[in-house]
């Protein structure tokens, strides 16, 4: 394509000021920047007393660069991200006091669910554990939840299904390690130690995800979770006492998390 060129100046305002302009091709006017102004226009928007057609110069001399002030792309401040996280509701697991995660929620607790619900604003993002009880609880929200791994409730092994005092009496020795020593695991599963470093692995990659996330787990992967914010040890795990539905709420200026509230009822406004 080629396009007209001239050597005068003409302010972009006025347009009282018209100049002869000759043809060169477009492909030998070289633009300094990608916020440069143009020096051409695919339509003329001037014609002279003669017939001839023109173009308007913003205080360009011939030969020179085009160049304008380009400013700094403005980098939009991003939004803080919040995080609540939910204990599911009780099962009969927790009546029994058994190990097992694989237990529907007790019907009164989809009663008290619905009307938690109702207490909280509508949060961008759900996400649940994936063992039932925790998926029932996060289904009640109103955004569509999802699954997620690293929300998964500890492996108890070959405890699975068995209640405390059974193991307390068969391997009181085991258990009592297994609540000394947060990196063993008797049971053959997963250690403290081990599932403490998978969710705080997913719980640091949130930083910059911005908005409102719910996240609904189980109480002992929520406590795990508050030891590694308030940087406690391991070993404090049984000073913390987590009901169903409690909730630990979190925010994240996109470097470290601030505990905003450890407790329950709906406080993520």
């Amino acid at each position: 394509m080629r396009v007209r060129y001239g050597s005068m100046l003409m302010h972009p305002r006025s347009g009282s000021r018209k100049m002869r302009i000759q043809w060169r091709d477009r492909s030998r006017i070289t633009l300094a920047s990608q916020g440069d102004m143009t020096i051409y226009q695919r339509r003329f928007r001037r014609v002279n007393a003669s017939g001839d057609r023109v173009l308007p110069f913003y205080g360009v001399e011939h030969g020179e660069k085009v160049r304008s002030e380009a400013k700094e792309p403005q980098v939009a401040a991003s939004r803080a991200t919040r995080l609540t996280i939910l204990c599911r509701g009780a099962t009969a697991a927790n009546q029994q006091a058994r190990f097992s995660s694989n237990d529907l929620l007790l019907p009164k607790e989809r009663e008290r669910l619905t009307m938690l619900v109702q207490g909280f604003r509508r949060f961008d993002t759900v996400l649940h554990a994936p063992e039932p009880a925790a998926a029932e609880t996060a289904s009640a929200f109103p955004t569509v939840a999802g699954t997620c791994s690293a929300l998964r409730d500890i492996s108890y092994g070959t405890w699975n299904d068995r209640t405390v005092a059974d193991v307390a009496e068969k391997s009181p020795e085991d258990l009592q390690r297994w609540m000394t020593d947060p990196s063993s695991a008797p049971h053959g599963g997963e250690s403290f130690e081990a599932a403490q470093t998978r969710a705080a692995a997913w719980l640091e990659s949130l930083h910059s995800a911005g908005g409102s996330t719910l996240a609904v787990t189980h109480a002992i992967l929520l406590k795990l979770l508050l030891l590694h914010v308030v940087a406690a040890p391991l070993t404090s795990v049984w000073q913390v006492d987590v009901e169903p539905f409690g909730m630990l709420l979190l925010t994240s200026n996109g470097r470290r998390w601030a505990l905003r509230g450890f407790g329950a009822g709906p406080q993520n406004g």
